[in-house]
């Protein structure tokens, strides 16, 4: 069973990976993948290792942006009196 599921990624066209997904995430969840993504970027430092490639590191970069942007945003909202929540809230597109 593992050798014929190993056939099809094999097999599988390579454009399935440029296809688009939406993520539903807390600002928690998006500050732990944040996180994630800085700590490997900094043991690539330490270990002089490629762990992310180009794609990633362009994650990485869109990751933290949206990150201190939703930041910034619900700052905002607090300070207006509202409450921070869905409605106005960045969504991770691609």
């Amino acid at each position: 069973m593992e050798k014929e599921m190993s056939d099809a990624k094999s097999g599988m066209n390579l454009d399935v990976l440029h296809a688009r997904v939406r993520l539903d995430l807390s600002v928690n969840e998006l500050r732990i993948v944040v996180g994630c993504f800085k700590a490997i970027a900094h043991q690539m430092e330490i270990e002089n290792e490629p762990y992310l490639d180009g794609d990633g590191i362009a994650l990485k970069t869109r990751l933290e942006s949206l990150y201190e942007k939703t930041l910034e945003d619900e700052a905002r909202k607090l300070k207006q009196g509202r409450p921070p929540g869905k409605k106005g809230s960045r969504a991770l597109r691609g």
